[in-house]
Parts: C-alpha cells; structure tokens; sequence
C-alpha cells in the first residue's frame, strides 16, 4: 500500500510540475499566438490524461496523405441469380510515415431483376447499349481482410504487387495456389477481419439513334470486426454507402457525367478483455463531374472527397455512460433505415464537448475499364463481366478541433502536400 501511494505521489508531483511549466509559458508575451496557447493547453490535458490512464493521443493519429485502391470486380449473370467476387488492394500513405496495405476479399450472391429489353457490351472504357432496360440487384457479401503496416515504401510497392492481379499469367498463378495472393517477404500482418454486408443497385439505361443515358443508384451496408495482433484490441465496424452515377452519351463518348456519393463509418474499439477504449464516427462525401468535348471543357473536369472524423475516450465513465446504445449497435448491428447507426444527443452533446474532431479534404481522380456482354428480355438476362477501378487521393487540406475545444492546421499531416 505504501509503495502505491508513493507512486501515486511521485505521478501527481509530475503532472504539477508539467503544468506549472506549462503556465509559466503562457505568461511570456511571445507565446501569446492562439496556436501557442492552444498547444500548452492540449499538453495540459494530456499529462492529466495519462495519469488518469485514459486514451490521451487521440488527437495524434496519422492522417492518410495520399492512397491509391485497385478494386476487381467479376460477376456473372444466369437470369435471375448474380454470384461474383471481389478484390480490394489498398495502399495508403500516412503521415507518420508508415504505409499501410490492406488486402480485401468480398464474396457476393443474390438476385439480379431486369426490366425490359437490350444488349450491352463492354470493351476497355467503352460501353455500348442497345434498348432500353431497368434492373435491381440485391446482393449478399461475406469477406475477409487483412492489412500490414510497412515503414519503407518500396516493400509496400513489392507488396502491393503481389497482391493485385496484373494479366492472365498471374491470374493463372493465383488459381493454382488456391486464390492466396503472393506474400512472400512482407511482415506479419497488423490486422485481420471479417466483415459481411448487403448491397442494393437500381440502374436504367437506354441507348438508340446515337444517343443515350444511365443512371444508377447504390447502397452499401457493412459490419464487422478487426483484430490488432499485437495488442488483442479489436475494432467493431458499421459502414454505410449511398452513390448515384449518371452520364449522357453520344455515340461512343459520354458527353456529360457525374458521380456523387456520401457514407458513415461507426467504429468501436474495445481491449483485449473487452473494455471499451474508442468510439470513432466519420462522415464523408464525393462529387465529381466528367465533362467531354474540347479540351475548354475538359479541364473543367474533376472530383474532390471531404471527411469530418470523430473520436471519444470510453475510459472517461461520462463518455462512456453517454455511448451506452451506440456501442450495442455497432457491436451487434441490425438493420435500420435513416442513419446506419443512432448517435444520442447526449453522445453528441459528448463529442461535442470532449471529441476529437478532424476534418479533411482529398484530390480524388480514378480510372475504370473492363469486359463484359449482357443480353436479355423481360425479367431475367444473361451475361458475365469484369471491372478494374483505379482510385487515388491526395491530401489537399487538413484541420483538428481538439478535446479543449480549440482549433489548430494540421500542419503535420499536410507539410509537403503541394
């Protein structure tokens, strides 16, 4: 008992200490910039964080600086039913200077409707329709990832190619080794997960006379887990995605599209005994518009994704107490319409006051191309195809309101972005 006491003791002389040094420094007239001030009382909250034992660098995690994600997607159609799968590659760049590469592998069934008549064929970038045609999918995932954190980018580089599919031979290699991707002198993994899901796509579509148009809508719900191997945390997962897709063409060439799309993410992370730790809450967007003609409209051309990221320290108990039902719906989800997952306006009165809030904003750009036919009448069709999407973002602008409630650039996650 009396050697806890004295390290309670000699804990609670620290902290003062720190703080004294710390209000000293908010005396000398050259610190009196508000980003200055904002500093020593973030520095204040923190040391009596750690001694609280709380999560006390929440507000020091790594923003993503730039990433690129290859996805493949194959499915093929047999009149009413739809099985295919899917490959997410992921490489992501942070701002602590590690890279972290994420392997996603998704396995999707369901029924696939269709409404009217027409033929489409895919070669490359370019998509051909003839008819008019309606159809609504509704799809069942189940999958599995696993990502591995890297300190130097070129074996990120080696191990992105390894995992991501480049031509018939590699495919080749793939099937023979049971469909594992190659691995071969990567680290162990960081993460491991599972993940399931249900997907809804409506589309129409028409085309004749050298004209036409498409319109699809989609949405996209998850829930799963992943599990830190060096610690034992594990972080429950909800995501929900909403996109619409449109464009004009004329002939072969669209003439004018544009993509939009919003999505939430709800995370929960507990310890390895099950303690909650962490609740995160990020919303996001996408907008862009493909322009074709001359080249003064091109360059109109382009897209952007914006973030707002929260987080909140569970071993505080009043967060913790105001959390109570979120944690028992990301940690067993159950179909809802309105938003994924409910946030009370106790828990938001919480983040508000207690969070972590990081916005940020992304250069987006991506390419898409692929093979495919489809022919059908009434309700069901036949058909097969792939597609590749290539996907990049660029950190553009980065800002944090931190637990105290002040705002400050996130000049560490934006030094060098051009």
């Amino acid at each position: 008992m009396a050697s806890e006491q004295g390290q309670a003791s000699v804990e609670y002389l620290g902290v003062v200490a720190v703080v004294g040094v710390l209000l000293a420094a908010l005396a000398v007239p050259a610190l009196a910039g508000r980003d200055v001030a904002g500093a020593v009382v973030a520095e204040v909250r923190r040391a009596l964080c750690i001694v609280a034992g709380g999560q006390c660098w929440l507000d020091r995690r790594p923003c993503v600086v730039a990433s690129s994600q290859v996805t493949d997607d194959g499915s093929v159609d047999l009149a009413i039913i739809r099985i295919g799968s899917r490959e997410v590659v992921l490489r992501q760049e942070r701002s602590d200077g590690t890279v972290a590469v994420t392997f996603l592998r998704d396995r999707l069934a369901g029924l696939d409707l269709t409404a009217g008549g027409g033929a489409q064929l895919r070669v490359g970038r370019t998509t051909l329709r003839l008819g008019t045609q309606a159809e609504a999918t509704v799809l069942a995932m189940l999958g599995s990832g696993t990502t591995w954190v890297l300190r130097d980018a070129r074996a990120a580089d080696r191990l992105v190619r390894g995992l991501v599919v480049d031509g018939a031979g590699d495919l080749g290699r793939r099937v023979l080794h049971g469909g594992r991707p190659d691995t071969r002198g990567a680290p162990a993994p960081a993460w491991s997960a599972s993940r399931r899901g249900l997907a809804v796509t409506l589309v129409a579509a028409t085309a004749g006379a050298g004209h036409g148009g498409a319109l699809r809508l989609g949405s996209e719900d998850l829930a799963g887990v992943a599990t830190q191997h060096a610690t034992g945390r594990r972080t429950f997962v909800v995501r929900r995605r909403n996109d619409l897709v449109g464009s004009i063409t004329r002939g072969q060439s669209d003439v004018l599209g544009g993509a939009g799309a919003v999505d939430e993410l709800y995370t929960v992370t507990v310890d390895r005994v099950g303690r909650p730790l962490d609740l995160g809450v990020l919303r996001g967007g996408e907008v862009g518009v493909h322009i074709g003609g001359p080249a003064p409209l091109r360059a109109l051309r382009g897209a952007r994704r914006w973030e707002a990221e929260e987080h909140l320290d569970l071993s505080d108990p009043e967060n913790l107490a105001a959390a109570r039902d979120f944690l028992r719906e990301v940690v067993a989800p159950r179909p809802r319409l309105g938003a994924a997952v409910a946030v009370s306006a106790a828990l938001r009165r919480r983040l508000d006051e207690a969070g972590v809030l990081d916005v940020r904003a992304y250069a987006l750009s991506g390419v898409a191309t692929g093979i495919g036919v489809a022919v059908g009448t009434g309700v069901g069709h036949l058909g097969a195809g792939y597609e590749r999407r290539h996907q990049r973002l660029r950190l553009v602008g980065a800002a944090q309101r931190g637990p105290e409630g002040l705002w400050r650039a996130r000049d560490d996650c934006t030094r060098g972005v051009a």
